[in-house]
């Protein structure tokens, strides 16, 4: 199965979702293959770097290794979406508006959509606890979906 994680920059949100749900799909022997891509400008002149650096100290704090860490922000192609199983934009007042000027159409329809605001958009530094709780959602999502498959072979 392959999940992908959609946001504007591909520097922030859509990566931790990645990793949290590379790492917790690990911790559960889980096969998935988790990757995230940028809706927005890329590179972004605001973006400095190929993570936010917040981002890497959360991840440290939590023992999440990045696999993801050093590679640079890349933008959505299509074939991105066409190739996942499950896409997510990680806020849908943000970008339900550009899947859909980008990739109209079945494409679009693919794309569910969580309510993660943006680093500058969150003050509180809610957004990484919001990520945890919808991967964690999402990963018991996986696996239902895995036991139903295998019950049906």
């Amino acid at each position: 199965m392959k999940v992908l994680f959609l946001c504007t920059g591909n520097y922030y949100r859509s990566r931790l979702a990645e990793e949290f749900l590379r790492a917790m799909a690990r911790g559960k022997a889980l096969d998935i293959i988790c990757d995230s891509a940028a809706l927005g400008i890329v590179p972004n002149p605001i973006n400095v770097g190929p993570i936010r650096r917040e981002l890497r100290d959360f991840m440290k704090q939590r023992n999440i290794y990045s696999s993801s860490a050093e590679r640079f922000p890349r933008k959505c192609t299509a074939g991105d979406i066409e190739s996942s199983d499950i896409v997510i934009g990680m806020n849908e007042p943000e970008h339900r508006h550009m899947v859909e000027k980008q990739f109209p159409g079945c494409l679009a329809d693919k794309v569910r959509y969580w309510d993660v605001p943006d680093m500058e958009e969150d003050p509180g530094f809610i957004g990484p606890g919001l990520i945890e709780k919808n991967v964690e959602k999402l990963l018991k999502e996986i696996a239902l979906i895995k036991c139903t498959e295998e019950c049906k072979s």
